[in-house]
């Protein structure tokens, strides 16, 4: 499948979450920042305005009707609550977690992904540093106040210095562990295991796998 648009979004959707109880889609807009519930063939079913957060280019889904947002600019994610029916607002706004200020405008948070196996969450760093993150304890609520949040680097994205230029998503298959990581700039998806072995790669070109063009995310 080619692209398919999503009618009524002009651009600036980031990233994918599925909400297998539901069976629905969320994605993330930054400007303004927005969630949107989608079915299986990316018809919007509704739009959820995410007020107090800036700049939301990451989303994952938790459990029930609980999601984690990434916000770029600020390094922050954020625990949100969100109905699976009704007009559809940001019903509860919970914990958050700053990871650090940017220093090269931008380039900041860029996908966030939960692993159900070893409730943890991933988090992934544009680029200047290109990293990705492994948060581990950080609740919905402030009741841990960050004591026992521990934050560790992944340190076998090395791979990335000559297939990809960037780090714009990343998806966790909780049963084998592997991470899943997009290149938007240079449009390749790789599958890597825990200890940082490639699996799979799936270059993202015009000509491979059917395409008829490169896939690229658009730019506002």
């Amino acid at each position: 499948m080619q692209a398919v648009p999503i009618a009524g979004v002009a651009a600036n959707v980031s990233v994918l979450t599925f909400n297998r109880a539901s069976g629905t889609l969320f994605a993330v807009v930054n400007r303004p920042p927005t969630v949107i519930v989608l079915d299986t063939n990316g018809r919007i079913l509704r739009s959820v305005r995410l007020h107090g957060l800036s700049d939301t280019e990451g989303i994952t889904h938790v459990d029930d009707d609980w999601f984690v947002v990434a916000e770029e600019g600020k390094k922050r994610l954020t625990w949100v609550h969100i109905l699976q029916s009704g007009q559809g607002r940001l019903v509860e706004k919970g914990a958050s977690l700053e990871l650090g200020g940017r220093l090269f405008g931008n380039l900041g948070f860029e996908g966030v992904s939960w692993d159900e196996a070893h409730s943890e969450l991933w988090v992934v760093n544009e680029k200047w540093p290109k990293q990705a993150l492994s948060v581990t304890g950080f609740e919905r609520t402030d009741r841990t106040k960050n004591q026992q949040v521990k934050v560790r680097q992944w340190d076998k994205a090395v791979w990335l210095s000559p297939l990809g230029s960037d780090l714009a998503s990343i998806s966790v298959h909780s049963e084998t562990g592997n991470l899943l990581l997009l290149s938007d700039e240079s449009a390749v998806l790789v599958e890597m295991s825990p200890d940082g072995m490639v699996v799979s790669t799936l270059p993202l070109w015009r000509g491979w796998h059917g395409l008829t063009r490169s896939v690229h995310r658009r730019r506002a």
